[in-house]
């Protein structure tokens, strides 16, 4: 992510975590060093280049559409097939008010799966074989910190020699990654623009 400390969920977790404030008591009693507040002060107040590695995202609860949010309730179920059971016990996690607006705060990996859902979600947008194949998708994108490049879209048939109609291992597995690049790439750019996200993605 891309973004001031005041803009960006990682510094903006850290400093309000219970941690950090009793790590502040504690140093200011005298209880232990002001070494690991100095150091995480310097993290977030002295970040020139505004880049936060693996923070999770912010955005306004109405950048979604009905279907998606839908979608999104549903994977804060504790089993998606009940759709009548309680909700997973960090559900708390994926969202806050601020100024009476409900925000959501997700990880990157899960953004791409509701960047997918929202893309393909309109009908008269988008053609019904790109939107079965979007949702199809979907379950690629994993709710956790999962690199969803690690996630094929399909096995491919290796083959360990290039005959005629044949291509190589290397090549077929690459070419696999690619198309799973490209789609990422995608995803990442409709996302910043779609669901004004607070920071920017990178």
């Amino acid at each position: 992510m891309i973004g001031g400390p005041q803009d960006v969920d990682l510094p903006i977790t850290i400093e309000n975590s219970n941690y950090f404030r009793n790590l502040k008591k504690r140093a200011a009693s005298g209880e232990t060093s002001e070494y690991m507040i100095d150091a995480l002060d310097d993290f977030i107040r002295h970040n020139s280049e505004n880049v936060w590695e693996n923070s999770w995202v912010r955005f306004p609860a109405g950048a979604l559409s009905p279907e998606v949010r839908e979608i999104f309730n549903t994977d804060l179920l504790s089993d998606k097939k009940d759709s009548g059971g309680p909700i997973r016990r960090d559900a708390h996690k994926f969202s806050y008010f601020e100024n009476g607006e409900l925000f959501f705060r997700i990880p990157i990996s899960y953004l791409l799966k509701l960047s997918l859902a929202e893309s393909v979600s309109n009908s008269s947008e988008s053609h019904p074989v790109i939107q079965n194949a979007g949702r199809k998708f979907m379950a690629h994108f994993l709710n956790d910190n999962t690199s969803p490049e690690t996630y094929s879209f399909s096995p491919v048939l290796l083959r360990p020699t290039a005959g005629v109609n044949h291509v190589p291992m290397g090549k077929e597995a690459a070419r696999e990654a690619m198309k799973r690049f490209l789609l990422v790439q995608l995803l990442v750019r409709y996302a910043n623009s779609k669901f004004e996200l607070i920071g920017m993605i990178v």
